[in-house]
């Protein structure tokens, strides 16, 4: 089927390239870029996706790495339509070593941009409660990351709590203070409050004892 097959597209734009990005078969993609070149590795989805970010999004180092050999930076830092990067969808996962990875190619550039709600790589690693990767992300690039809010005032602390990840918020206070815990979103609304939504006992009770009645 040469050419004519290995290039075909399912309706939304997925190539077989694709397809083996989102397993991480790093040697198949290497395997395919030998047959028809990086014109393949580099097609995106209709709605943007591209191979690195379904390899980021998997945690899978070596077909990152593959794909950065024979693509280079510029495939690394491409964005989805919504806005989201590599280092979101690595972040959504809390693969700490892809974050690691792309923070060497892309650099603070990456790793601190937000998409047009707002969103940072940080919020993407607060709403799974991936407490590793906020302390990376931390370790990379400092508090000034960990405190951006979304344009509607979200912080990661609200993210975190709503999900009642415990772990994810000791995370935040340690590194950026009771400030960060005690920030209201735009409606008003505070940790506690989303804490609440989701009734999220131990949070509330950690939310507490960091904020008191204050926050509470």
């Amino acid at each position: 089927g040469g050419k004519e097959l290995l290039m075909g597209v399912t309706p939304n734009g997925q190539s077989c390239a694709h397809s083996a990005a989102v397993g991480g078969h790093a040697e198949a993609l290497r395997t395919l870029h030998e047959l028809l070149g990086v014109e393949l590795l580099t097609m995106v989805m209709k709605d943007g996706t591209s191979c690195a970010h379904l390899a980021a999004g998997g945690g899978h180092l070596e077909a990152l790495r593959v794909l950065y050999e024979v693509a280079g930076k510029e495939l690394l830092m491409m964005t989805v339509h919504d806005g989201q990067s590599c280092a979101h969808v690595a972040a959504v996962g809390g693969h700490v070593e892809a974050i690691r990875m792309l923070f060497d190619v892309g650099g603070k550039e990456l790793l601190m941009g937000v998409t047009p709600n707002g969103q940072s790589c940080a919020h993407s690693a607060a709403v799974g409660g991936h407490a590793e990767a906020l302390r990376t992300l931390h370790e990379l690039l400092g508090v000034e990351l960990l405190t951006m809010v979304m344009k509607d005032g979200t912080s990661c602390a609200h993210l975190a709590a709503g999900g009642g990840h415990l772990e994810a918020l000791r995370v935040l206070y340690e590194v950026a203070g009771k400030e960060l815990l005690m920030m209201t979103v735009h409606d008003g609304q505070s940790c506690a409050h989303v804490a609440a939504v989701g009734g999220h006992v131990e949070a509330i009770r950690m939310l507490f004892d960091v904020g008191g009645k204050e926050l509470l």
